[in-house]
Order: structure tokens, then sequence, then C-alpha cells
């Protein structure tokens, strides 16, 4: 506690508040690690588009440097056949609804698969 101290009295010759010690308080920096069993956002929109869409081709790339704002999805189906490009479009954005809402861009590219 004498660095404390000697840190407490150099504040106080400076004009700083010193608070009795029963008041002090001691702040340790945070350390900050990642949940290991946090699945990242490219592998959870995979796996639904996955599910919803039976796809034979699927890669979701974060093209924002990492920070998750924008995604580029490519989805190959045979769900898609006989589906305009619209309705195939509106597939995948409805399968990634929630996703989509906390994203700022989003490239879609789909096709069908051949048959």
């Amino acid at each position: 506690d004498t660095m404390l101290g000697r840190a407490l009295s150099l504040a106080a010759q400076r004009g700083g508040a010193v608070l009795p010690a029963a008041q002090r308080q001691t702040v340790l920096p945070a350390v900050i690690r990642p949940m290991s069993s946090e699945v990242p956002k490219e592998d959870m929109m995979k796996e639904a588009l996955i599910t919803a869409l039976q796809p034979t081709e699927v890669t979701v790339e974060d093209v924002s440097g990492g920070c998750g704002a924008m995604y580029k999805i490519e989805v190959e189906s045979p769900l898609f056949r006989g589906v305009n490009l619209v309705k195939q479009h509106r597939m995948v954005t409805e399968t990634l609804k929630k996703e989509i809402g906390e994203m700022h861009g989003l490239t879609i590219n789909t096709r069908r698969t051949p048959e």
C-alpha cells in the first residue's frame, strides 16, 4: 500500500481529492476473452441456410473486415428450380431475417442446382 500511499500524497499535494482508506477502491483492468462456446455468426447463418434451403453449395463471408457489418452470401439449391431470382433472394432473406436486421450491407448470389 506504500505505492498507493505515495500516489495519494502526490495527488493531495497537487490539489486532488483524497478519499479515506475505507472509501478507496482498487480498479483492475478487465480482461476480455471470447467465450469458447461462441459460434461465429457466419457459421450460424450457414447452418440456418442449410436447414431451410438444402443447398448443394453455400458460402457466407464477412466482407467488412471482421466486424460483421457486411456479408456476401452465395447459395446453390435445388429448391430454386422454377423460382425466379427475386423469390430466390427472398427465400434467403426470410431465412436470415433476424441476422439481416443487424447488418449494414448484404450481397446475395443464388443459383439453381443443375438437374
